[in-house]
């Protein structure tokens, strides 16, 4: 095969690779849109979960070895740490 003719051919099997990820990104915008909010919304889920678990066991461990007051300002500082995070660009 000449260089002219490979040359083609590289540039053949780049633009199909082009149209394939095109094609594959067309199914989140004309699928069904449950399937892709939920496909979408799984990350975020993920976060708030392990973040609450984060939350209740760290106050498990402040009321039992440091009192209430701990626990009063763990609790505040989590709820201001869950709204900075949810605000995240």
């Amino acid at each position: 095969m000449s260089r002219g003719k490979a040359a083609a051919a590289g540039e053949a099997t780049k633009a199909k690779a082009k149209l394939e990820g095109l094609t594959e990104a067309s199914v989140f915008l004309n699928g069904p849109i449950a399937r892709t909010l939920i496909i979408f919304s799984l990350p975020i889920l993920a976060s708030n979960v392990l973040q609450s678990l984060n939350a209740s066991i760290n106050a498990a461990w402040i009321g039992q070895l440091l009192g209430t007051q701990a626990l009063s300002a763990s609790a505040n500082a989590n709820s201001l740490l869950f709204l900075l995070l949810s605000v995240r660009p």
